[in-house]
């Protein structure tokens, strides 16, 4: 992991701010579960634009995924694998301590850009059971923010040794009809 990134202090007559700006680099991540690769990637760089925990304002401007690598799946149980990631008790006793009226988190970026990645399913709840994966996925989001309504572009292609190459350019407000 490579950082270079700028950590102001201010003191407000009624509060404190923090505020990070700069980049950050990870390179050759994994996480595991039960000791098979549950998400791996090559390479992630992400700009940090202004981002103010404190304030939950998460802006950013290129976020950039290389060789995402996620297996997902679901046992006989019908339990997917990444609900088991964090304890059911640990997400109740979160879900207990939020407060009731909490100001909405800000989630912004400028571009979203996730290459060279794929996505592995395996559904064991059905028989027979299914398995798929889709290679070759490029996903661009551009202008994106959670509080802002506009339409923002989306262009997303993908491969499968099944039915060949998919390529599709929407636009984020086309995605609810």
């Amino acid at each position: 992991m490579s950082a270079d990134v700028e950590m102001v202090f201010r003191q407000q007559k009624d509060r404190a701010d923090l505020l990070f700006n700069g980049h950050l680099q990870l390179n050759q991540a994994a996480i595991t579960q039960n000791s098979q690769s549950f998400i791996a990637l090559d390479q992630l760089k992400v700009e940090l634009k202004s981002v103010k925990p404190q304030l939950a304002e998460y802006r950013f401007g290129l976020i950039d995924v290389r060789g995402l690598d996620v297996q997902l799946s679901r046992n006989q149980a019908a339990v997917f694998n990444w609900q088991t990631l964090v304890p059911e008790t640990t997400a109740n006793a979160k879900a207990t301590a939020e407060p009731a009226e909490k100001n909405s988190t800000l989630l912004a970026f400028n571009e979203l850009k996730v290459t060279d990645s794929q996505l592995h399913w395996l559904d064991q709840a059905v028989n027979p059971k299914v398995e798929t994966a889709l290679q070759a996925i490029d996903l661009k989001i551009k202008n994106y923010s959670n509080q802002n309504h506009a339409p923002f572009p989306v262009q997303f292609a993908r491969e499968n040794a099944a039915s060949g190459e998919f390529s599709r350019r929407i636009a984020s407000d086309s995605l609810a009809t």
